[in-house]
């Protein structure tokens, strides 16, 4: 049974034997939360990923209690042998609550477009599958959500630019197309480029790019770290 659903109908048995008015008993101890935000973290402490997921959206006062305690998000993803949110100094960095919302909260396959509440398929590219099938149809099929970057016979900046990206942006080595990026990471990344040597007002420049980029490549080990334990759920809970 979807976890969401049992837990959907455990809340509606409970306030068919309990109506609202007696659940006033239970006020104080909510009261004691909202005025010292403490206890609630003293909760989280003990509590699952999943668990934090439905307290995070509870009301706007949890919501902002633990958006700003990246501790409690890391303990309760290494309580179930995962390695917390990785800090990255460049731009596009998860929060705590995203990246463990991405791993345990469910999404859309980006294939099918059905929910699916599997592991992200591949948390480097960010993309998900509901199943084996799914994610060979982003590999085969014609509108194919992956690409290969080659630097051919180019001008010198552009080859520049292939090799930079190339080494900034994560990958997946494919046995019958080798090694292919997200392809909405290459477009933008390259539009990015772009903008930056044509100088256009209000957009950083090619120093200010590459410096970010550099940033994502000292950052990479990291997040093939988080991408190798992912492909070991076996002992996730």
């Amino acid at each position: 049974m979807n976890p969401d659903s049992a837990w959907i109908q455990t809340t509606t048995a409970f306030r068919s034997q309990f109506p609202m008015a007696s659940l006033n008993v239970f006020a104080p101890a909510v009261q004691r939360l909202f005025e010292n935000p403490s206890n609630l973290v003293n909760i989280a402490k003990y509590s699952l990923p999943i668990d934090l997921l439905r307290i995070h959206v509870t009301c706007k006062a949890f919501y902002t209690v633990l958006q700003k305690n990246s501790a409690c998000w890391n303990d309760a993803l290494q309580r179930v042998g995962l390695p917390p949110c990785p800090v990255m100094t460049a731009s596009g960095n998860w929060s705590p609550a995203a990246y463990t919302n991405f791993i345990f909260g469910g999404g859309l396959c980006d294939h099918c477009g059905m929910w699916t509440e599997t592991l992200p398929y591949h948390f480097l590219l960010r993309l998900r599958a509901c199943k084996s099938a799914c994610w060979e149809a982003m590999m085969w099929t014609p509108a194919r959500l992956v690409t290969q970057i080659t630097e051919g016979s180019g001008s010198p900046v552009e080859i520049a630019l292939h090799r930079m990206v190339g080494a900034a942006f994560p990958s997946h080595f494919d046995d019958h197309w080798g090694v292919v990026y997200k392809t909405t990471d290459i477009v933008k990344a390259t539009e990015r480029f772009m903008r930056a040597v044509a100088r256009i007002p209000e957009h950083e420049t090619t120093s200010d790019l590459v410096d970010d980029w550099e940033k994502r490549i000292h950052a990479m080990p990291l997040l093939m770290k988080v991408q190798s334990r992912l492909l070991q759920p076996k002992n996730i809970p």
